[in-house]
């Protein structure tokens, strides 16, 4: 699923780069999370107390089902930078670069400033995918509301069978409703390939499992191995300050300034990974 951003905040220069940081780290560029755009400081996700008789036989008349009772999860954002001194010297060298040739006007040419871009936005996306499953892995182990399932540890002569354990503990926990996710290690959907390919799902192009009974499958080099989720997509969220100008991805040529041959890279960075309901997610760990 494609994820495109839009904006006219006056980060728009940065909120550029950071989108297309956002919409190619694997687990967005796959669709596993829902985008929460321009989060001031923390995001406050609102929750409607279920277990309230909210829903009732309408008799015509108006009667107080009492105060609908709301309660907020607050989610911190993080702010991440990456400072790094580029010297002009290195990048002629690297790139070949004319306009870093002494006479020149000393300025970085567009095609110079968009590789060295496209490299620390790969940086970024690495790191951003792993902060994102380190804060959320830490968090589902420690919920006590989170549906737990332990399973076998994983091979390709069980691995259906696991993660059947896992998709009919999610039906009977949750109805089995909404655009559920199985959140995976790519050695475990590598598994499922060799297990449905020699049940001969396979041709002469042959196989990947995209889905389990059902559920979109999501992978992660950032997810352990010995972890499997499955929760509805709605549940998991991504909150990030794209627009203010907190945000900032720049190159700063310092010859003007201190002299210095070089250039300063900054990228200036908030965000924060979360889900709403620990009860709609189930945690298969294997042992």
């Amino acid at each position: 699923m494609a994820v495109t951003f839009t904006t006219t905040y006056v980060g728009k220069d940065a909120s550029g780069l950071l989108g297309k940081m956002i919409a190619n780290t694997p687990s967005f560029a796959q669709g596993g999370f829902t985008i929460n755009e321009n989060v001031k400081g923390f995001g406050n996700i609102r929750l409607v107390d279920g277990s309230a008789d909210l829903w009732v036989d309408d008799d015509g008349t108006f009667a107080d089902g009492g105060t609908l009772a709301l309660t907020s999860k607050k989610v911190t954002l993080a702010f991440k930078k990456l400072n790094k001194t580029i010297l002009k010297k290195d990048i002629a060298t690297d790139w070949a670069s004319a306009d870093m040739a002494a006479g020149a006007a000393g300025n970085l040419s567009g095609q110079t400033a968009e590789a060295i871009k496209a490299e620390c936005l790969r940086v970024a996306q690495d790191a951003t995918e792993a902060a994102i499953w380190t804060s959320l892995i830490t968090a589902v182990n420690a919920d006590a509301t989170v549906v737990d399932q332990a399973v076998s540890t994983f091979t390709s002569a069980n691995v259906v069978a696991q993660l059947s354990l896992i998709t009919e503990k999610y039906a009977d926990s949750t109805n089995g409703v909404g655009e559920a996710v199985l959140y995976m290690h790519p050695s475990v959907q590598a598994m499922l390939n060799t297990a449905q390919s020699g049940l001969g799902n396979n041709d002469a192009r042959g196989f990947k499992a995209e889905n389990f009974g059902g559920y979109k499958i999501v992978s992660s080099i950032a997810i352990p191995k010995a972890k499997v989720l499955l929760t509805p997509v709605q549940n998991m969220h991504f909150l990030i300050d794209r627009y203010s100008d907190l945000s900032q991805f720049a190159m700063l040529d310092q010859s003007g300034v201190t002299g210095a041959n070089a250039i300063n890279l900054v990228v200036n960075a908030s965000y924060a990974a979360a889900y709403v309901r620990g009860s709609e997610i189930v945690l298969g760990t294997a042992s």
